[in-house]
């Protein structure tokens, strides 16, 4: 892991996500959208404190938010939303994270880049759906906010 994204870990960074803007209802309107199979599980890697899992939840039958940063997690779970019954959260690298099923949806919220590929790839392949989706939702004026 990088020093850059170690500083993820510290509960500084994880406070001040609060003060990010959200992501706009329609994003989450084209990623529910997108699920084309059943269970309309979804699994957000690089979750951070749940700008994606927890407006998506309520929509969608379950949501896993895995994050490798404890105070990420621990800010998520006290957001709105946090707390959803259709919310699992998890403290772990994606790699080694524990797997609950099948995914429709994959989505990353411009925190791919920050993962291994190969071992990320490889960890979640085996459990998508036949139409699974792999979906980078960012931050950012002038651009699309979802690429899928």
């Amino acid at each position: 892991m990088t020093e850059l994204a170690a500083t993820f870990k510290q509960q500084a960074v994880a406070e001040a996500y609060r003060h990010r803007p959200p992501y706009p209802d329609e994003v989450f309107d084209r990623l529910v959208d997108l699920i084309a199979d059943a269970p309309r599980r979804v699994l957000d890697i690089g979750a951070g404190e749940g700008a994606i899992a927890r407006p998506l939840a309520p929509r969608v039958e379950h949501v896993d938010a895995i994050d490798f940063s404890q105070p990420m997690v621990d800010a998520g779970r006290q957001r709105p939303g946090g707390d959803h019954p259709n919310l699992s959260w998890q403290v772990n690298p994606i790699e080694t994270a524990d797997l609950d099923g099948q995914y429709a949806l994959v989505t990353a919220g411009a925190s791919i880049h920050w993962m291994p590929w190969e071992e990320t790839f490889a960890r979640i392949v085996p459990h998508l759906t036949p139409n699974a989706q792999l979906v980078v939702v960012e931050h950012g004026p002038g651009r699309p906010a979802v690429d899928g």
